[in-house]
């Protein structure tokens, strides 16, 4: 028995040695960021072009000027729940016919809220490239932000907020940000279980479409 362990810390030994030495390392290729061009559009928006690689795709993206910032301590992931209606369609386009638009080019529409900037984004194939402008620009500019879908769409928040606090991660992001800046409504990462019904039936009207600003900027 004592010389099958000796031999199983020999090999232990010998295996260990052998993880502690890692490959040589190669020699970094040499990169350089694309040169951009940005314009100023008649309406006062502004668009970055940075062309990059030899793939036909195109990366389109509308940042917004608003986010986690414009909310009240009452309306944590308003922004959230605003963002996530407007790909339910537009006052020209239902839910369905976006999603295929998005489809027939090769691509997927996502919308991403933020602290104090959100984006309406999409990757599609470079021959689709300004039909995919015109998508995020009715999205952006018209979103219908139907009431009807509201309930779907918050039990879906629910059932998300649900999962993500079952994690140490969320755990520590809503215990530790209030502690650290204690009363700044922007703190809380999470909204509280018990009023997040109540504070979206009241949020439900016309704060959604106030929270949506003037302000943008689009990146190709």
């Amino acid at each position: 028995m004592r010389t099958l362990a000796v031999i199983g810390i020999l090999a232990a030994t010998c295996f260990a040695q052998d993880r502690e030495a890692p490959p040589p390392l190669g020699t970094p290729k040499a990169f350089a960021l694309p040169a951009g061009e940005t314009i100023t559009l008649k309406n006062g928006m502004k668009v970055t072009l940075a062309q990059y690689g030899a793939v036909p795709l195109v990366s389109i993206k509308a940042d917004l000027a608003f986010g986690k910032a414009n909310e009240s301590a009452d309306q944590v992931w308003l922004s959230n729940l605003t963002m996530q209606l407007m790909r339910e369609g537009t006052l020209t386009m239902s839910a369905a016919e976006v999603a295929n638009e998005a489809a027939r080019m090769g691509g997927q529409l996502e919308t991403s809220p933020g602290t104090d900037q959100s984006s309406v984004s999409i990757d599609v194939l470079g021959e689709f490239a300004a039909d995919a402008v015109k998508l995020i620009a009715d999205v952006v500019q018209r979103p219908k932000l139907p009431e009807s879908e509201l309930e779907r769409v918050r039990n879906d928040a629910l059932r998300q907020l649900a999962v993500q606090l079952a994690t140490p991660q969320a755990q520590a992001s809503r215990h530790s940000p209030p502690i650290c800046f204690r009363g700044i409504h922007m703190a809380a990462c999470f909204p509280r279980k018990a009023s997040s019904r109540d504070t979206e039936s009241r949020t439900s009207g016309s704060s959604m479409p106030a929270m949506l600003g003037r302000n943008g900027r689009i990146y190709m």
